[in-house]
């Protein structure tokens, strides 16, 4: 097992993100940008940095930040608080800023995961789960990261560990089936089922979606599958939209 994965949380005794008592594992990297995202963080795949202006003591004269950073993207104009440039920021693989920021305004919100780690802490949350429990892969979108994703899939398969996902299920159809077998129980949210109204709040369209709830109903998977919608107040939530998800 040599596949790696870039994780921004893992929570344990999660009860609301499938059945039973869970281990739900945040992975980076999304194809759908939601006005309404949860975890907006979690868009980019790969390491970055998080910046919490509130916690910074630029006011008190620190500015430790500005003499680490290696590709120039932290600057400070006089009487201002520190500006991070995130198109710099991106080419930053190390974030030294973070080690040395003493009040953690700077934060690497990404590790990265060898598919072996992460199936150590599944194991050790195992007995925790009781009968019903197990791990839920979220994000971002875990399917994002397809190769690590099946590999650690496949391992919770030999361990015996309920698997469940949340997905936008918008990746070639190839790719979500061929993650969907190794899946028990999944939700996959409909956002809207009008097609320029899904993109207009997603970036997205919504056919691909679409077309692959059929082609996983079609394909005989014995999972369970809850199609689920974020209601958003003057997007979703009108009587046409809830009678043309229906069909569904």
């Amino acid at each position: 097992m040599d596949a790696r994965g870039h994780i921004f949380d893992i929570q344990s005794f999660s009860v609301h993100d499938g059945p039973g008592c869970r281990t739900t594992v945040f992975m980076t990297g999304c194809p759908l940008q939601c006005r309404w995202c949860a975890n907006p963080e979690s868009w980019i795949y790969g390491k970055h940095l998080m910046f919490a202006q509130a916690s910074c003591k630029w006011d008190k004269g620190c500015d430790v930040c500005l003499s680490v950073c290696p590709t120039g993207a932290i600057t400070m104009e006089p009487g201002q608080s520190p500006q991070v440039d995130w198109n710099k920021c991106k080419d930053c693989h190390d974030f030294p800023c973070t080690s040395i920021c003493p009040n953690r305004a700077l934060k690497q919100c990404v590790r990265e995961y060898t598919s072996e780690e992460l199936l150590q802490i599944l194991r050790r949350d195992f007995s925790s789960w009781g009968s019903n429990g197990g791990v839920t892969f979220s994000g971002g979108d875990p399917i994002t990261q397809h190769d690590f994703l099946i590999e650690v899939l496949k391992g919770c398969q030999k361990l015996g560990i309920h698997t469940a996902i949340e997905t936008s299920a918008h990746f070639p159809r190839e790719k979500f089936l061929d993650v969907m077998q190794y899946i028990d129980f999944a939700f996959i949210d409909v956002k809207n089922m009008d097609r320029e109204a899904h993109k207009a709040g997603t970036s997205v369209g919504n056919e691909l979606i679409l077309d692959n709830i059929c082609a996983l109903k079609q394909s005989g998977w014995k999972g369970r599958l809850v199609l689920r919608q974020p209601t958003i107040c003057g997007y979703n939530d009108s009587e046409e939209n809830a009678k043309n998800s229906f069909p569904l």
